[in-house]
């Protein structure tokens, strides 16, 4: 059985009662990419509405969902849906690089 980020936010003292609203959460991600549509999905499971995901390419990089699911690009979604769970008010930025 696994848990979400939800149940685990506790247990690593993450601060109770917040939401991320009003912040920015950027993260860097080196290959691979997320679909809007995934992560909705990933959210609605859990019961509550995911952050407001921007893709910005660097240097010629972009967001490529579905490429190399067992490289750089499997680790997208767990980044983002981590985030996301635990600060679903926020405004988060992947760069792709």
């Amino acid at each position: 059985m696994s848990s979400t980020p939800i149940e685990l936010g506790p247990i690593y003292r993450f601060p109770p009662g917040t939401d991320g609203s009003g912040q920015s959460i950027a993260i860097i991600e080196l290959g691979g990419g997320f679909a809007q549509a995934e992560l909705s999905t990933y959210f609605t499971s859990l019961g509550i509405t995911g952050p407001t995901v921007t893709a910005v390419g660097v240097d010629g990089a972009k967001n490529q969902p579905g490429k190399d699911p067992a490289g750089a690009g499997g680790e997208v979604l767990p980044d983002i849906q981590v985030a996301g769970a635990l600060s679903p008010g926020s405004a988060m930025v992947v760069y792709f690089a």
